[in-house]
């Protein structure tokens, strides 16, 4: 939907156009380097998600940020049981390497009547794979929340990969160098969205933004 939305308001799309490098000089950002041509531009946003680490790196921009999976389990459609999505974060867990495991459950109705539940948080996992100790844990703390789950039939599982920033905060704003270098890195890429591409917009067209977004810079590492 976005992009359709923003192709129709006179964004070009190209796909399958990987960056492979940045034309730098006087500390600004001549052109963007891919296959298929050069692209130049005022200004350049880093929105690439779980591939923003590498993509900054070709320009000098240090983005401190790791890799989760998330597993997601589909219900088939039931009767309206949620008006509001259901979400629940315990306290991190901490394994025996020191690494925060958190076990969050979020349960949320589709206009279908699907169930969305999820979900896990495993750092440093890439691989789009689910399993069936993550699906188990999964269903039980969803039907622990919501008892009306334990009616519910499972019908699939996928995953998904996050780019998590080390301090779980969004990453925003100009970096010091290229000084027409702007970062949009956020692990809630899809929900944060449309108010990150607002206050990108903001930072292009007036230099600031309406709302204090200092403490997002990328100079707090």
């Amino acid at each position: 939907a976005f992009v359709k939305n923003a192709v129709k308001n006179g964004v070009e799309v190209f796909c399958d156009t990987p960056v492979t490098s940045f034309s730098i000089h006087h500390n600004r950002i001549e052109a963007v380097i891919t296959p298929r041509d050069r692209f130049h531009a005022d200004y350049v946003v880093n929105a690439t998600g779980k591939w923003a680490k590498d993509v900054g790196k070709l320009a000098g921009v240090e983005i401190p940020m790791f890799l989760q999976r998330g597993q997601v389990l589909v219900t088939d459609a039931m009767e309206p049981l949620l008006s509001i999505a259901v979400q629940h974060i315990p306290k991190p867990v901490i394994d025996e390497h020191g690494a925060h495991i958190v076990r969050s459950t979020e349960i949320r109705q589709m206009m279908s009547g699907n169930l969305l539940i999820g979900g896990t948080r495993e750092d440093n996992e890439t691989e789009l794979i689910t399993t069936y100790e993550s699906i188990y844990s999964i269903a039980r703390r969803a039907a622990d929340l919501v008892p009306a789950v334990q009616r519910a039939n499972i019908i699939r599982s996928y995953s998904g990969v996050r780019n998590i920033p080390n301090d779980g905060l969004p990453i925003m704003g100009f970096a010091k160098s290229p000084e027409n270098w702007i970062n949009a890195v956020m692990h809630v890429g899809v929900t944060l969205a449309p108010v990150a591409g607002y206050l990108t917009a903001e930072l292009i067209d007036k230099g600031e933004t309406s709302i204090d977004i200092d403490d997002f810079s990328a100079n707090r590492f």
